[in-house]
């Protein structure tokens, strides 16, 4: 791939970005083209335009529960974490985008009253990477709250119930579709104490 081509398609990302620098481990070699879209919609169009010229696409989180080799990646690298992480809270249903850390999920529920994903306190991952694996902690798993998640895939963006994503212990139907995005998730809390949640998330 010529690396004017990435120039061209992507002038926002970075070039030659060593990727050490996003992950937990602090290794890696660069990235041919690091891009931090602002939105799901411009997730989107990045990955719509690097299928159209067969760029291939890697999508990294929080960099938590990956090892990135010394040779880096080639192609487009679309990190999440710090990009898309809006969340949204209405009555006891939370929209979160897949760049959301799950640990400030976890604080950002509770402070609202809202009980059910306080074991996220301790998944250093992201929204996104909570679906992919159905992540969990202290007895609990991200299949016990999560309602949906939007997926790019196949060109376009499908809302994947909670049973069509074949959720089990660290898998997710997502696995087997390297294509496949996560985008969002939607998920339903329950009413609880704001103090006691708080206190709770403490303890873990």
């Amino acid at each position: 791939m010529h690396e004017s081509t990435l120039h061209r398609l992507f002038p926002s990302a970075k070039f030659d970005e060593p990727l050490k620098r996003y992950t937990a481990w602090k290794i890696g070699g660069p990235a041919d083209a690091l891009l931090e879209p602002k939105s799901v919609q411009g997730l989107v169009s990045a990955a719509e335009k690097a299928r159209e010229y067969d760029i291939p696409v890697t999508i990294l989180g929080g960099g938590t529960n990956v090892l990135v080799r010394d040779g880096g990646i080639r192609g487009l690298t679309i990190r999440l974490a710090k990009a898309l992480t809006n969340v949204d809270v209405e009555g006891t249903h939370v929209t979160a985008d897949a760049g959301v850390l799950y640990p400030v999920l976890a604080n950002t529920t509770a402070g609202r009253g809202l009980a059910g994903l306080e074991f996220a306190t301790g998944i250093p991952g992201t929204v996104g990477g909570a679906v992919y694996m159905n992540a969990g902690a202290y007895g609990s798993e991200t299949t016990e709250v999560l309602d949906w998640a939007d997926v790019f895939r196949d060109h376009e963006v499908v809302r994947m119930e909670n049973t069509d994503l074949d959720l089990s212990y660290r898998h997710s139907v997502i696995h087997d579709h390297p294509g496949w995005v996560v985008l969002r998730a939607g998920y339903t809390l329950v009413p609880g104490d704001p103090t006691e949640l708080k206190a709770r998330i403490k303890e873990f």
